[in-house]
């Protein structure tokens, strides 16, 4: 018989577009990082919370206060991410109501949510008892 040798295999992984890779102690993970519709307007939806919860903290509401959101969005990009995550962004900011207006209130302030430019407002509905 043939002495037996030896012999190492190699294995790596190649990184394509659109993915991100790691490998260690024989554990290989890849990752997506296409942004899809999807995750863009949640994305928008969360940008929407936190200008909302900043706005709250600027007019010194307090945690239990209920609120109104208004926004003004020429481009109009907001309105699919409102009523996609309509519930999800009342809950999270203690909102009775989100809607658009026509026209933006004297106190609007200017923010980004994604690539839109928005002019957004809060008026306290009920005060904490």
């Amino acid at each position: 018989p043939r002495p037996r040798r030896a012999v190492s295999v190699c294995s790596t992984a190649v990184q394509s577009a659109g993915w991100v890779c790691a490998d260690d102690q024989g554990l290989q993970i890849a990752l997506s990082t296409e942004l899809t519709p999807e995750l863009i307007r949640e994305g928008m939806a969360r940008d929407l919370i936190r200008q909302v919860q900043q706005l709250r903290k600027d007019a010194d509401l307090e945690i239990e206060d209920r609120i109104r959101v208004s926004y003004h969005d020429q481009g109009g990009l907001l309105a699919d991410v409102v009523r996609e995550w309509n519930e999800f962004i009342r809950t999270e900011t203690l909102a009775d109501q989100i809607s658009t207006a026509p026209s933006p209130h004297n106190s609007a302030k200017p923010v980004a949510i994604g690539d839109a430019k928005v002019l957004i407002w809060i008026e306290r509905v009920s005060a904490a008892t």
